[in-house]
């Protein structure tokens, strides 16, 4: 018992620390925290927001929307029964903290890891990790980690050469089912365990216990679909739906977005991918049920990339926490399966607390540096000098601007709008039509957009735009606001 306080000390220690250092830095000007959270994640923070003041599942407070992964969405509207919209920001990235000390809590237990090798599977594994959370905060990401470890750690535990219990394969099929409340497109990697679920039961002959799974699965499931067809006649959230239904970008556009254009994010990308794709090979012929595990998660990691760059629509870096989920525990159990005999547990606390500084350090820096989402709220501050609070405006990239904004904001690029704006209005651009439908007073609109948009009005005539300001913000752009007339 001892040697596992001591084991969870560490991990708390060595990685909710530098967040909570960083809480408590910001503490009273929470407003530095929002270098943390792509404009994204306000659409969670937002429509949770409002559905816990209002009741209403909405962005706008006006249109029903269903464009969010549910599990977070409910976990972020609970969270908004206590907390100003201030003080989330401050629960959001503790929520990171909680998820990666439980997440890592609970892998190192997994791999009857002592005290010494916790230490330097930190310091081996888990600075990428949070390097990666931290890109993504507000976002499911967190939610999604503390959903796979609970199932990873349930497979793993759970002898599956033998009979399996009644109890234990409900526990299974409901942590399938929360991972997938936490990521729908988590569908993909599922199937590939789930391949794995039946080849045991046919060995086995314990169909019924499969069965089992996968029905207690969709038992989890199945009310959030049923949500999703009465609210809008389809089972595919309108952010799904307003995704493909735009150009599909290009292979190279796709790159950047999941690396952010930058050599150090292209490293961040190729190490995890280099790690399953090594996994994938040395665990192809294991026996041993971890490693079967193992190779089942690798070859749904490498899959789920494959969808990331030919199949999906607009994906970005908090696509690609699943991938590094798996990368963690390969290295992990690498860790685990070495001798450290001739290592000090002293040095390893000296060379884990060197991490600690550093990890801590860059969240501060981070905290200080001028990213889209911070120039977004200057925006926004500015727009509540120009913008009388009665009036409604409409943009297409919302998120921030509708969190922190005194008016009214609606979303233009449907991903987080209703299903019947979407088709009516939206899809084709008519943003002349859905501000006469709504009484939009303002179009705040990138400038490429704005310009094509203003010629557009001015050929058809439809209605009078005047621009009144722009803002330049910083990896974004140049924003145009235009009123009504």
């Amino acid at each position: 018992m001892a040697n596992q306080t001591k084991l969870f000390v560490a991990v708390l220690t060595f990685l909710c620390v530098p967040y909570l250092i960083v809480i408590a830095a910001t503490f009273g000007n929470p407003s530095l925290l929002v270098s943390f959270f792509p404009d994204d994640a306000f659409y969670y923070l937002q429509t949770a927001y409002t559905f816990a003041h209002t009741g209403a599942v909405s962005f706008d407070g006006v249109n029903p929307t269903t464009g969010f992964h549910p599990l977070h969405f409910g976990i972020a509207a609970a969270a908004y029964l206590f907390l100003d919209k201030a003080g989330s920001l401050q629960f959001f990235l503790l929520w990171i903290a909680i998820a990666l000390g439980f997440s890592c809590y609970v892998l190192l237990r997994a791999y009857s890891a002592g005290l010494k090798v916790a230490l330097l599977s930190t310091i081996a594994t888990l600075p990428v990790l949070t390097l990666y959370l931290f890109t993504s905060s507000g976002l499911e990401s967190a939610t999604l980690l503390i959903a796979w470890t609970a199932l990873y750690f349930l497979l793993i535990h759970t002898d599956f050469s033998r009979q399996v219990s009644a109890a234990r394969a409900v526990l299974v099929g409901s942590s399938m089912g929360l991972v997938l409340l936490s990521r729908l497109d988590m569908v993909i990697p599922l199937g590939i365990i789930g391949l794995f679920l039946l080849q045991q039961a046919i060995t086995t002959k314990q169909f019924m216990r499969f069965a089992l799974i996968a029905i207690t699965g969709l038992l989890i499931v199945g009310p959030y679909l049923v949500w999703l067809y009465d609210v809008q006649g389809t089972i595919v959230p309108i952010s799904s739906i307003a995704k493909y239904g735009r150009e599909r970008w290009e292979i190279a556009q796709i790159f950047r977005a999941l690396t952010g254009g930058s050599i150090f994010g292209l490293l961040l990308l190729i190490l995890p991918l280099s790690i399953v794709a090594m996994a994938s090979v040395r665990f192809f012929s294991a026996r041993d049920q971890q490693q079967r595990i193992l190779f089942f998660c690798s070859v749904s990691a490498i899959a789920y990339f494959a969808y990331i760059v030919f199949l999906a629509h607009e994906p970005f870096r908090w696509y690609l926490n699943f991938i590094y989920f798996v990368a963690i525990n390969v290295l992990l159990w690498q860790v685990s399966h070495l001798s450290l005999a001739q290592i000090q547990l002293r040095t390893a606390y000296l060379i884990a607390s060197a991490c600690l500084i550093v990890d801590t350090a860059a969240l501060y820096a981070w905290s200080r540096t001028e990213t889209t989402s911070s120039g977004l709220l200057e925006l926004t501050r500015q727009l509540n000098l120009l913008i009388p609070p009665e009036a409604r405006l409409a943009t297409n990239d919302a998120g921030v601007v509708g969190f922190h904004a005194r008016f009214q904001v609606h979303n233009l690029d449907g991903l987080i709008n209703s299903y019947d704006n979407w088709e009516q209005y939206l899809k084709r651009g008519d943003y002349a039509g859905y501000a006469s439908k709504y009484g939009i007073n303002y179009l705040l609109l990138r400038n490429e957009i704005a310009e094509a948009y203003q010629q557009e009005v001015l050929t058809s005539g439809s209605i009078h735009l005047t621009q009144i300001a722009q803002f330049d913000v910083p990896r974004f752009g140049r924003e145009i606001l235009l009123k009504l007339d």
